[in-house]
Formats: C-alpha cells, sequence, structure tokens
C-alpha cells in the first residue's frame, strides 16, 4: 500500500504541473489571439492609418507607461473581447471570437485599477493623435505648398532680369503673398489637424472603453474622412481666406523696401490677430468655426459638439500660439534693416519644424490639449 500511495501521489504531481503549463500556455495564447483581434479591429476602424502598435498590446509590453502593472492588460484585453457584434478582419470576414466575458467586469475591478486602466488607454490615446498627425501632415503639407506655389512668379522674376525691361514691383508683392500665405495656411491647418486628431482618437478610444454602446461604421472612418475633406475641401476655403486678409498688410511693399525682422514678426501677428477675430466667438455670436474646415457636415454629433465648445476654444488658442512662438524666432540681430526679399527665406524655412517629434511631445502636454483629450474620452 505504501509504494502504492507513492507512484499516485507521484502521478498526481506529475499531472497538475503538467496541466498547470497547459493552462499557462493556453493563457498566453489567449491573450495573443484577442491582442490581434483589437488590433484588426482598429486597423478596420482606421483605414490607412498605422495602428499595429496602439491600445491593445499584451500585457508584457515592456514600453508600457505603467510597466510595474502586470497583468492589468490581461484582464482588460478580455473584457474588451465581449463585443455584442462579431469582429470582422479587413475583408470582411467573421472572425472567432474568445469566450465572453461578463459587461460587468470592469465595475468589479477596484476604483484604483479602473482609474490605472483608464490612465493607460488615455496615454495610447495621446501617442497615437501624434502618429495620425505625423502621418496626414505631409499630404496636407503638399497641398498648401501647391496652392502657394511661386515657380510661376520666380520664372518671370529671372526672365525680366534677362531683358532688363519692366518693373518687378508686382512679381516681388506675388511672392511675398505667397509665402506668408504658405507660413500661415501650415500653421492653422496644422494646429487644426493636431486639435481634431486628438478629439477624434480620444473618442473613439474612450469609446472602445467603455464599449456601451457598440462603435458604428462612421464613426470607426471619421478620421479618414476628416484628412479627405479637408484635403478637397477644408484647404480650398481656408487657403484663399489667409490671403485675402495678408493683401492689406503689404500693400505698399515693393521690391526694394527694407525692414527688420522684429517689423515683420508684428505684421505676421497682427495677420494671425485679424484672421482669429473672423473666427472668434467671443465677441461675435456670429462668427464662423473653424471645424467647418476640417470636419464634414455628417461626422459625429458627440464631435461636434466637443469641436464648439469653450474647451476647444481654449487648446487650439493654446496650440496656435505655441506653434506660432517656436516657429518665430528672433535673431540676435533682429533691429536690423533687411530687404524684405531676404526675410521671406527664414519664413519659408519655418514650416518643417512642425515635425520636429520634441514639438509634439510638448504640444500633446499642455494642459489644454489634456483637457481637450480628457473630454473627449469620457
Amino acid at each position: 500500500y505504501r509504494y502504492l500511495l507513492v507512484h499516485v501521489l507521484f502521478a498526481s504531481t506529475f499531472l497538475c504541473v503538467e496541466m498547470s503549463g497547459y493552462a499557462h500556455n493556453r493563457r498566453r495564447r489567449q491573450r495573443r489571439s484577442i491582442s490581434t483581434t483589437l488590433v484588426t479591429t482598429a486597423v478596420v476602424g482606421y483605414g490607412a492609418y498605422r495602428l499595429a502598435e496602439w491600445l491593445w498590446k499584451s500585457d508584457d509590453d515592456e514600453n508600457d507607461p505603467d510597466p510595474e502593472e502586470e497583468g492589468i492588460f490581461s484582464g482588460w484585453e478580455s473584457w474588451m473581447s465581449s463585443s455584442s457584434s462579431p469582429m470582422r478582419n479587413s475583408w470582411g470576414q467573421q472572425q472567432q471570437q474568445s469566450p465572453s466575458a461578463p459587461m460587468s467586469q470592469q465595475s468589479s475591478l477596484d476604483p484604483r485599477t479602473q482609474w490605472k486602466l483608464r490612465r493607460q488607454r488615455v496615454f495610447k490615446c495621446r501617442e497615437e493623435s501624434i502618429k495620425a498627425c505625423q502621418t496626414c501632415w505631409p499630404a496636407l503639407s503638399e497641398k498648401i505648398e501647391e496652392m502657394t506655389n511661386t515657380s510661376a512668379a520666380m520664372r518671370k522674376l529671372r526672365d525680366l532680369r534677362a531683358s532688363k525691361d519692366g518693373h518687378s514691383d508686382d512679381l516681388w508683392k506675388e511672392i511675398y503673398v505667397e509665402t506668408l500665405t504658405r507660413f500661415l495656411s501650415s500653421v492653422y491647418t496644422h494646429t487644426l489637424w493636431l486639435s481634431m486628431s486628438t478629439v477624434q482618437i480620444h473618442y473613439v478610444g474612450g469609446r472602445m472603453f467603455r464599449q456601451t454602446p457598440p462603435l458604428e461604421d462612421h464613426e470607426k472612418s471619421m478620421l479618414t474622412a476628416s484628412h479627405q475633406y479637408m484635403l478637397q475641401h477644408g484647404l480650398v476655403l481656408l487657403v484663399p481666406i489667409i490671403r485675402k486678409t495678408i493683401l492689406p498688410f503689404i500693400d505698399e511693399w515693393k521690391a526694394t523696401t527694407t525692414i527688420t525682422e522684429i517689423d515683420l514678426h508684428e505684421l505676421i501677428r497682427k495677420v494671425q490677430s485679424t484672421i482669429d477675430a473672423t473666427f472668434s466667438t467671443q465677441n461675435n455670436k456670429y462668427a464662423r468655426n473653424w471645424i467647418r474646415f476640417v470636419l464634414p457636415d455628417d461626422s459625429v454629433d458627440e464631435v461636434w459638439d466637443i469641436s464648439r465648445s469653450p474647451v476647444w476654444e481654449d487648446a487650439y488658442g493654446q496650440l496656435l500660439n505655441d506653434t506660432m512662438h517656436t516657429l518665430l524666432v528672433l535673431p540676435e540681430n533682429g533691429e536690423e534693416e533687411i530687404a524684405v526679399a531676404k526675410l521671406m527665406a527664414p519664413i519659408k524655412k519655418a514650416c518643417p519644424k512642425l515635425s520636429l517629434p520634441q514639438n509634439y511631445q510638448r504640444w500633446i502636454a499642455m494642459p489644454t490639449m489634456l483637457e481637450l483629450g480628457d473630454i473627449s474620452f469620457q
């Protein structure tokens, strides 16, 4: 009996170890399956945008903002897998889902864990807002350059110099106008797009976090729709407004006009104030909202409401002013009188600073931008 009892205990121990290893591997496979399914859903939802590294990583992600919180992602992903509608891949085929977890699973977590889960998701939304802006900005910038092209004026100016006949004032004025229009259009467009990316990604991220009610198709694709709308319609409206606003400020400029760089920066600020006054609702309740340049009429009602709120205006205004301050840097000899033609060169070179990573990190972390993202995530 003693011999038999030893063998039984040994077999039981071996079986427990095997079952434990099987269960551990099964949980790892399940986490991997859930994560893959959620990534596929995100990719389908955001269309052309690269979201493979976004919200739905496994719990062993070493880049997680709270690496010490191991195990939180696992429970969250299990809860996320319980959707009322079947998930589909990019070909429209229905995918196999993991066993449904009760919708009350999140509410059963203690408040501290819920708060950490929410903080992690908001952090990921901020990162993805930067990625979306960086991914979409080149196309918007190229469209602005196309609409403010000075190549024809430069060719005419060279021909005029070669022939030594005629006046070049009108050509130079055209170059001045288009250069300033490109600069200001880039600043306003970039500010609008980063603000709108923040709202839309946080809104969708919050909806996916709560899963009540499930996201609809037009909500999943609204970032793509906004980008296409701004390319095809928004910039066509915005750039002429900025060009028209600039014209009176440089009406007396000629080819030989000289000003200081401080004067040029002050002029740009005055143009900005004039443009802002056209769209400010503080003193003019009938002012038209900036959102018409970036958001289609059939967009999500909640996004429209956020974009018309004082929170949006505060975030957009702070982001716009900081962007201007970042790009308009005065040199040590800023009080020296210089030909306007030479001053246009640093204005042209300022726009690439919009895509510097360190600027994005600072802009997305502004107090008003954090508040905008937090309100959109609710």
